[in-house]
């Protein structure tokens, strides 16, 4: 009988040592789910980056001064401050500038192209413009 091993009596943890070791266990749930939130928002960041970058004009720098050219025309729109001065700016600055007439190498576009100015991008529909109301 002597290839029986005597029991060895175990005491159960004490209160104070148990609730130490759940802090541990709550600090290393959150600590795995603060890793894994991060590593998923920076594959998540890393794949927006991916397309939009990838996506990207080779003539986007001139964007810039796409819209400028447009708002510093001889129809300025700091002039803009009644409706007919404002359909007159849409008329005769905001129209002409948004809807492109020749291409890259100063052909003729027909109506079936419909390409904005910067010659990327294509309309789908008309330009609307919308009236932002404020509440007070």
């Amino acid at each position: 009988m002597d290839c029986i091993q005597k029991s060895v009596p175990t005491s159960k943890p004490s209160k104070e040592v148990m609730s130490k070791e759940e802090l541990e266990r709550q600090k290393e749930k959150e600590i795995r789910n603060l890793i894994l939130e991060v590593s998923f928002y920076l594959i998540f960041l890393a794949l927006f980056l991916a397309m939009v970058f990838n996506s990207r004009d080779d003539r986007a720098f001139l964007y810039c001064d796409s819209v400028s050219l447009l708002l510093n025309k001889e129809h300025d729109v700091d002039k803009v401050n009644e409706g007919h001065h404002l359909w007159n700016w849409i008329e005769n600055a905001f129209f002409p500038f948004m809807y492109a007439t020749k291409d890259w190498n100063g052909r003729d576009l027909n109506g079936s192209s419909k390409t904005v100015i910067t010659l990327t991008s294509y309309r789908v529909g008309p330009i609307r413009i919308r009236q932002h109301r404020l509440g007070n």
